[in-house]
């Protein structure tokens, strides 16, 4: 479908879906579930310790309903539904259902500040609130995350096009999520734990570096937010990792934004694998990527030195900005150097899933200086200047 990119489109619409697709009655004499909603936030010492927090619901009764969501989860139930018993058994709460497969009321997550719906579900002597996950997303048995970490690689994925993520998933793409290293990259790939003991940083050199006329990046693979892994079809991302060139591990399961911007680009990747020969292969690409490395000041190289390396990264970053989910920093930086790479993916590539958007869509609602290379220059400079915008910059994924 054609959409314009105002982000807010994308969140109205999963919602609307969402109601709609309320499950067809069992019975002619059924009532619809109720659509409720979140009117509170509770948490801290108010609520029991292993939970994050309890969504206080309106249930339109004088009975209390409450959302409770766990701190940790080893899958993606995290949530479970909290009530008096004696309002369960008298049935003051929802209608009565003996269908434990058929949600008695929906609630519009949105008060939580979450894109998407809960759906309660009675079960005899309880009820069962569930939050339907994106169908990318995968949690390993061996490992755990924190409900913020996986709530928060989720509602990226909830403001993809519906098209993209329906190949994706038809693809066999999975986005898995991990609590560290060890329980995902290293796991995949046992040999990378061998790499990475017997390599160590300098951390007198940067993360990249230019070395005889060659983009260098220093990093291990511990020291990496994110990566996309062809050979698996997995979006991989661990919610602790190493910080370059220190002992120091970074927890990104609470950085909403950048996470946001992590999956958007490592999506970027899954797509540009959807083909075969991948996209960023194809020769219409290749000369736009290299007319646009043609046009790049040597003193501006740093800037952009990690898009040098190989056309993958750019072409990622580049499907990650036009889809508008990128920091405003690293929007600037990657639309702004590779004017024509960007149009080729503009034009050709996104709306084969279901994504048009004109060059004045993108400047009026992703980025103000799209190829208005003076006024992007100035813009670049001051309001989306990098070094001082994206604090994870030092940590972007692959």
């Amino acid at each position: 479908m054609s959409i314009r990119v105002d982000r807010r489109t994308f969140l109205v619409s999963s919602l609307a879906a969402a109601l709609a697709s309320r499950i067809s009655k069992a019975d002619s004499n059924q009532v619809n579930p109720p659509v409720l909603q979140i009117t509170e936030i509770i948490s801290g010492n108010r609520i029991p310790d292993e939970y994050a927090t309890y969504y206080k619901v309106e249930t339109n009764t004088s009975s209390w309903f409450y959302i409770a969501r766990r701190k940790e989860s080893k899958n993606q139930k995290v949530t479970f539904a909290v009530c008096d018993a004696e309002d369960k058994k008298q049935g003051r709460l929802f209608p009565k259902s003996n269908d434990p497969t058929t949600p008695v009321a929906m609630v519009d997550a949105s008060g939580a500040g979450l894109n998407g719906v809960y759906k309660i579900y009675d079960k005899g002597d309880s009820y069962d609130a569930s939050f339907i996950m994106s169908p990318l997303m995968s949690i390993p048995k061996h490992t755990e995350v924190s409900s913020n970490f996986l709530f928060n690689m989720d509602q990226p994925l909830r403001k993809m096009p519906p098209a993209l993520i329906t190949a994706l998933n038809n693809n066999g793409t999975e986005v898995m999520i991990a609590g560290n290293i060890q329980d995902s990259y290293y796991r995949l790939y046992p040999g990378w734990k061998t790499e990475d003991e017997n390599r160590k940083n300098d951390s007198s050199k940067p993360w990249i570096e230019k070395v005889n006329g060659q983009w260098i990046d220093n990093r291990k693979h511990s020291n990496t937010a994110g990566f996309y892994l062809p050979d698996f079809k997995k979006i991989v991302a661990p919610q602790k990792y190493t910080k370059y060139a220190t002992d120091d591990i970074v927890n990104q399961a609470d950085s909403k934004d950048w996470l946001q911007s992590l999956v958007f680009h490592e999506i970027g990747h899954a797509l540009d694998y959807l083909k075969n020969p991948v996209y960023s292969d194809y020769d219409s690409f290749i000369k736009a990527y290299e007319k646009d490395m043609a046009k790049i000041p040597s003193e501006e190289e740093e800037k952009v030195g990690y898009f040098l390396r190989n056309r993958r990264e750019p072409f990622a970053e580049l499907v990650g900005a036009l889809l508008g989910g990128l920091l405003p920093s690293s929007t600037a930086r990657i639309l702004n150097n590779f004017p024509e790479a960007s149009e080729h993916i503009r034009k050709n590539v996104l709306p084969q899933y279901g994504y048009s958007i004109s060059e004045e869509d993108v400047r009026k609602n992703i980025y103000p200086a799209y190829r208005l290379q003076k006024e992007a220059s100035k813009m670049v400079s001051s309001i989306y200047d990098y070094r001082n915008k994206d604090i994870q910059y030092d940590q972007l994924c692959c």
